[in-house]
């Protein structure tokens, strides 16, 4: 029985401490920083490493080993804080130059990590590998894959794991060039778009249980189940990601799956509560709530898409107790409309500036597949475009049953090809429905052109009253008007609504304050308009130990990120001399200078909406 507790390690080529075939360690109140890893655990029962502080280590912060077959015992990693796990590029294990630097990597089997706080992690925050059954419960992971892309804020590569009651945060999928190359074909080389994840995994797990998660803001899919057998996906909170969950057979079969009792809240029409591949069963869906207050697409298989209503339809076993969000926000606040460029918008008459197999009918234009078509494309006059301004597109459409509408963009300049600036789909039924579209152009051309297009499997439908608009806009902040509160802590928490009224996702209003229990979240929606405004200027101070400076500053509500901006301090020769660099969203940043530099410093917090003004400005000089 051993005990490492209140020492500080730094700059170990290997690791700062090595739990190596040892019995009853405990390590706790230590700091780890500038290390190849922080901590390493070998064949080990009864490892317990415990409040400790974790920065700058190079490859990981903490692995845990073991064969598949030694008992680890009661194992715990647990109340740790880690960052910038795994953050220099070239400094940790590489594999064709890529850096994989990794927050917590548990290999063995039934290892409980809980309740740590990771940020800024180069790849994965913790990493699920080897025998499996590990208890994941009640993590922080914020701003994962920070330097690479492909991964999540946890990834599985085992069987048997329970992972509940983490918050999974932003997860970032860098592709900038930290990241290497997805191929070296072209010059300059290509680069992947984010695969930023939740929950990310290899594939052929088993035996998985994935439960009361919060599952948040990150680029990629919220989780993503690749071949896996016998998962249990349920009570998880899943909010603004590209995909909510995503169930796949890519590798593998995929079956006997649950998916219940989920929330898949999307934040943009274009992303999606659930995506299936293939054909295959998966296993059962059901109990689960789907919103999209932007888009009736709730869930995507095989390529095509679902509001609620057909899903069930087509696939009569699946989510039969689950429900959708009867709620409709805009994207946008317009503030300036142009002329519309659509020459005939409302059919009073004709169908007359229209192309493709279109019928005049009731005072709306009517599309029929004609015998033996594959789609059937409505095509309006050519409109003239202007790069980066932005239009609406506006349309009212009925179906005589379920169908997919695909809007596509195009710039068709005469004698090549056809150029596809952007594409979005629209579900329509029997129920007449409004819909709306922003669109930015990337070019400037005399050419474009506007295909409403469905296949052969979508029902007729009718269109009217469309209209296609320049327009200016101001951003509405959909965050803020659905709300997602928080309560990462072990104790019962009662958040101020702060006056402003909420519902809840049935539609109860909710006012006054809200208790959250330990370890959850709740999704409330403003019952008002909210637009994005500017953030505050931050509160801003510099310290100086020797050598080193370090700027610190007060987080500010809505801003995305911080531009730093400094200047030299004497003289100062004006606005020419001064520089910036964008930080992140960090709200602090150390430098270690040379004797006699001396600076001006500030700075500014951004988001969408623009800059705020410059914080207070101060001022240091190193001695």
């Amino acid at each position: 029985n051993s005990s490492v507790q209140n020492f500080t390690f730094k700059h170990f080529i290997l690791a700062g401490v090595e739990v190596n075939t040892s019995d009853n360690i405990v390590v706790q109140n230590c700091h780890f920083e500038y290390n190849y890893r922080g901590l390493s655990g070998w064949t080990s029962t009864n490892l317990l490493v415990t409040n400790n502080t974790f920065d700058n280590n190079l490859n990981a912060s903490i692995t845990v080993n073991a064969n598949k077959d030694f008992d680890v015992k009661n194992s715990i990693i647990e109340k740790n804080r880690i960052l910038n796990s795994g953050m220099f590029p070239l400094y940790c294990r590489r594999y064709e130059g890529v850096c994989y630097g990794i927050g917590i990597s548990v290999f063995g089997k039934a290892f409980t990590v809980r309740r740590n706080y990771l940020e800024n992690i180069g790849w994965n925050g913790i990493d699920l590998k080897d025998g499996g059954h590990h208890i994941i419960e009640n993590n922080i992971v914020h701003k994962a894959l920070s330097l690479i892309n492909d991964g999540g804020a946890i990834n599985i590569s085992s069987s048997g794991n329970i992972i509940r009651g983490n918050f999974l945060l932003n997860t970032i999928g860098n592709v900038d060039e930290s990241n290497g190359c997805g191929s070296t074909v072209k010059t300059p080389c290509m680069h992947h778009h984010s695969y930023g994840m939740g929950i990310a995994s290899d594939s052929g797990s088993k035996d998985t249980v994935i439960e009361n998660n919060t599952i948040a803001n990150n680029s990629d899919m919220g989780i993503h189940l690749n071949s896996f057998t016998n998962a249990t996906v349920r009570n998880n909170i899943v909010y603004n990601n590209d995909l909510q969950i995503a169930v796949k057979d890519k590798n593998g079969p995929s079956n006997n799956n649950v998916v219940e009792g989920n929330i898949m809240y999307s934040l943009h029409p274009e992303q999606v509560g659930l995506y299936l591949t293939n054909t295959t069963n998966h296993g059962s869906f059901d109990n689960n709530v789907y919103c999209n207050p932007y888009n009736d697409i709730i869930a995507s298989r095989d390529g095509k898409q679902y509001s609620l209503t057909h899903w069930q339809k087509e696939f009569p076993t699946y989510d039969k107790a689950s429900s959708q969000c009867n709620i409709n926000f805009s994207e946008y606040t317009v503030t300036n409309v142009g002329t519309n460029l659509i020459n005939n918008s409302n059919f009073d008459t004709d169908t007359s500036n229209w192309k493709g197999p279109v019928v005049h009918d009731n005072s709306s234009l009517k599309i029929e597949f004609k015998q033996g078509s594959n789609n059937a494309n409505a095509i309006p006059n050519d409109v003239s475009l202007i790069e980066n301004q932005w239009y609406r597109l506006k349309f009212t459409i009925l179906g005589n049953d379920f169908g997919r509408l695909r809007l596509i963009f195009n710039d068709v300049i005469p004698g090549e090809s056809w150029n596809a600036l952007k594409m979005r789909y629209f579900i329509y039924d029997q129920n007449i429905k409004q819909y709306e579209m922003f669109f930015q152009s990337p070019v400037t051309t005399e050419y474009g052109k506007i295909l409403f297009s469905t296949k052969e499997d979508d029902a007729n439908y009718w269109l009217d009253d469309v209209s296609f608009e320049p327009v200016d806009m101001v951003l509405n902040d959909a965050k803020k008007r659905s709300v997602l509160f928080m309560n990462p802590t072990e104790n019962t928490q009662d958040i101020d609504l702060k006056g402003i009224t909420y519902q809840d996702l049935s539609g109860k209003i909710v006012t006054g304050n809200i208790n959250l229990e330990a370890f959850s979240s709740q999704i409330l929606i403003v019952t008002e308009e909210v637009t994005l405004s500017k953030p505050i200027a931050p509160k801003f101070s510099i310290t100086k130990t020797g050598k080193t400076v370090t700027a610190t500053w007060d987080s500010v509500a809505e801003a995305t990120d911080y531009i730093l901006y400094y200047a030299p301090y004497s003289p100062y020769t004006g606005p020419d001399s001064i520089g910036d660099f964008n930080i992140g969203s960090q709200t602090s940043y150390s430098i270690e200078l040379s004797s006699g530099a001396a600076f001006y410093v500030a700075v500014v917090a951004n988001n969408k909406a623009g800059r705020s003004g410059y914080s207070n400005i101060e001022s240091f000089i190193i001695e």
